[in-house]
């Protein structure tokens, strides 16, 4: 199916024969042949005939491949001109020490531990049997500042909606802006098949997929009618009350936490927040282009599926010209050190829900909103 992710994507493949080489669009993959953009003086130049060797070359899902094709022929694609060339019976990876057999549409939210013993939230962006690439956070510090090569660290991957999995695992390689990270002896063998288990459905979850999305007709079929675009799902009402405190998380666990036990004073509202900006999300809160509505208060969890509490922080107080009073939420672990991070985003407190005492947080809530009302 690389072809018809191809042909969907508007992309393309690269042709070399001798010292000629060239890219042609991928226009339809039918089984047997793939047609490719191929105009007839290109076909002509390059003396094209049935059953000449190329080589080819490709991405598919960020890994690049080659192979060898047979020419075919050629002829038109709704009126456009184009040769076919056979399906190569291996695509060869040309990168085979990645760990990267399953990349997903997008990543999945990882937390790594770094060399200096920090715990940085980042994106697990391919998979393999033997470990995973992770993508961090969009930093100016170099990779091996964070992790140096065969630098240790454990991961904690949420791979599911109510699932983490904790990995050990150490930096193999480098790529751009991505670590290669290979599982070690110290990941539990329990949590290792769990993580495999995972992977084999998942991969198999894809083909799937895959096979239902085929249309050999490619560019020439119907094109579906496009999706509303998504500005993250609408924020959610949870305890009816004013003022609203909104709660950006993953999944609705702490929300309702919070509705259930501070309801009786303050209204609390859930934004399973993903990416993108936040007022569009309000509506129903009554935000406007004016104000934020019933908003008077945002709580920005640590736990967030793909995105950094800290440059959420900094978006809405930046471009989204937000000017309520935001905390950010998360264990008591390095409390004081991510208190002062906080703050330097432009929140205006760190507050411990992880162990969750009612009154201390009441009280930096209440404060807060008082304060800045």
């Amino acid at each position: 199916m690389a072809f018809q992710r191809l042909c969907e994507g508007q992309g393309a493949v690269e042709l070399q024969l001798n010292n000629l080489k060239g890219n042609f669009p991928v226009l339809a993959e039918s089984p047997g042949r793939v047609v490719l953009g191929i105009s007839d003086v290109t076909r002509g130049q390059w003396g094209l005939k049935p059953g000449m060797k190329l080589t080819l070359h490709m991405q598919d899902r960020g890994i690049p491949y080659e192979a060898t094709v047979d020419f075919q022929g050629h002829g038109r694609l709704e009126g456009e001109e184009a040769c076919h060339i056979g399906i190569p019976r291996l695509l060869r990876a040309l990168e085979e020490h990645r760990l990267a057999e399953y990349v997903p549409g997008r990543g999945l939210p990882c937390t790594f531990s770094t060399q200096a013993q920090d715990i940085l939230r980042g994106s697990a962006v391919a998979f393999g049997e033997e470990g995973m690439e992770l993508e961090p956070p969009d930093e100016k510090v170099t990779l091996p500042e964070r992790l140096r090569l065969n630098g240790k660290t454990h991961l904690e991957l949420h791979h599911e909606k109510d699932g983490t999995l904790v990995l050990a695992a150490k930096v193999a390689y480098y790529r751009e802006k991505v670590w290669g990270l290979r599982f070690t002896e110290e990941t539990d063998p329990h949590v290792l098949g769990q993580y495999r288990a995972w992977l084999m459905g998942a991969r198999r979850m894809q083909m799937q997929r895959d096979r239902e999305r085929f249309d050999p007709k490619g560019r020439a079929a119907p094109k579906a009618a496009p999706e509303a675009p998504k500005l993250g799902t609408q924020a959610i009402l949870l305890a009816e009350k004013d003022p609203v405190v909104l709660v950006l998380s993953e999944g609705d666990a702490l929300p309702k936490r919070l509705a259930e036990t501070l309801g009786r004073k303050l209204g609390v509202a859930f934004l399973d927040y993903v990416k993108g900006p936040v007022k569009p999300t309000l509506a129903t809160l009554g935000a406007g282009d004016e104000d934020w509505g019933r908003v008077k208060l945002i709580v920005v969890s640590t736990k967030l599926r793909l995105a950094s509490p800290l440059e959420v922080v900094k978006q809405l107080a930046g471009p989204e010209g937000c000017q309520l009073p935001m905390l950010i939420c998360g264990s008591e672990e390095d409390a004081e050190v991510r208190r002062n991070r906080a703050i330097a985003a432009g929140a205006v407190d760190y507050v411990v829900v992880e162990p969750f005492h009612v009154l201390k947080v009441m009280k930096v809530l209440e404060e807060t909103i008082r304060m800045f009302g």
